[in-house]
């Protein structure tokens, strides 16, 4: 038997009271609980009490953990997953299942202030559905085995958000809406009667998956390292769009080269590596990527 928990339970400090209580009552009536709890929001902890609760984890909430409207862009979507990466690591190394979380957007301006709209294009120029399309890729290169490979799509209007994928009828793109001014709720942001194409796109890049398709990062990114604080191991993520020599390099606050993680003519694609830093004194240190022109530098802290 399946029950989903938000994480709204964790921050009342009742979570394990609940999970202790409904597990001890599905156990009496003969049954056993797999409990999936909404816990990845934003960017993963070093640790989570709360995680090693449930069985799995997922992130309903994705626009929130994005934090980006209007166009959600490329890099945007890339730092999600990488944030989601790190999650998985978490759940992992926990024994909990992991399952990666996409939406087509989301507007709930109807509804409620406060919230800016997140366009169903990744960006202005890109298709209705792209950011659907590129989201439910990423998700894809983080499905768990011992989950069934599950994605959950974030699709239903408890608050009368518009995260919808099921089909609607065909209508031509336009950015007005019925309020006073026209455009309080698209906030100029385009829409249209889409039909089945959410459903369509699901069943395309299913078929890619099957197929085995991976799709390419947009542009050169270095991501914060996983987990952030650290001790003694973590984990450097990151994004080339095309073939090229990388270097991946830790320095120490006083700028010294402390070991050179990567010095190689890599792929196209996503990476991680994990530095070992058990032989090294706490303090800050700096990782830096250089690629094809790129340079990027992100800082670390390493506590023992």
């Amino acid at each position: 038997m399946i029950v989903y928990l938000t994480r709204v339970l964790s921050a009342m400090g009742i979570l394990d009271s609940t999970v202790t209580i409904m597990r001890t009552a599905a156990s009496d009536a003969g049954y056993q609980l797999y409990i999936i709890g909404d816990q990845d929001f934003g960017y993963p902890p070093a640790y989570s009490t709360a995680v090693g609760l449930l069985d799995a984890i997922t992130n309903y909430d994705v626009y929130g953990s994005m934090g980006t409207s209007g166009y959600a862009t490329h890099a945007s979507v890339d730092a999600y997953y990488a944030a989601q990466a790190g999650w998985k690591s978490l759940a992992q190394s926990l024994n909990v299942g992991f399952i990666p979380g996409t939406t087509p957007e989301f507007n709930d301006t109807g509804v409620r202030t406060g919230h800016s709209p997140l366009s169903r294009r990744i960006a202005p120029a890109d298709s209705s559905g792209s950011l659907f399309r590129t989201m439910f890729l990423g998700a894809k290169a983080l499905v768990d085995s011992t989950v069934g490979n599950i994605i959950m799509v974030t699709s239903w209007n408890e608050w009368h958000e518009d995260t919808q994928i099921e089909p609607v009828s065909l209508a031509p793109v336009t950015s007005q809406d019925n309020s006073l001014s026209g455009h309080d709720y698209t906030r100029g942001l385009s829409y249209e009667g889409y039909s089945t194409l959410y459903l369509d796109i699901l069943r395309e890049v299913t078929t890619s998956v099957q197929q085995n398709s991976v799709p390419l990062p947009k542009a050169f990114i270095l991501f914060q390292n996983f987990p952030n604080p650290f001790n003694p191991v973590t984990t450097i993520f990151y994004d080339l769009p095309k073939s090229s020599d990388v270097t991946l390099s830790i320095y120490d606050i006083t700028g010294r080269l402390v070991q050179t993680l990567v010095n190689q003519h890599q792929n196209a694609g996503t990476y991680q590596i994990q530095w070992d830093a058990s032989g090294y004194s706490s303090g800050v240190y700096f990782y830096q990527i250089k690629a094809d022109g790129f340079q990027q530098v992100k800082k670390m802290l390493l506590i023992k």
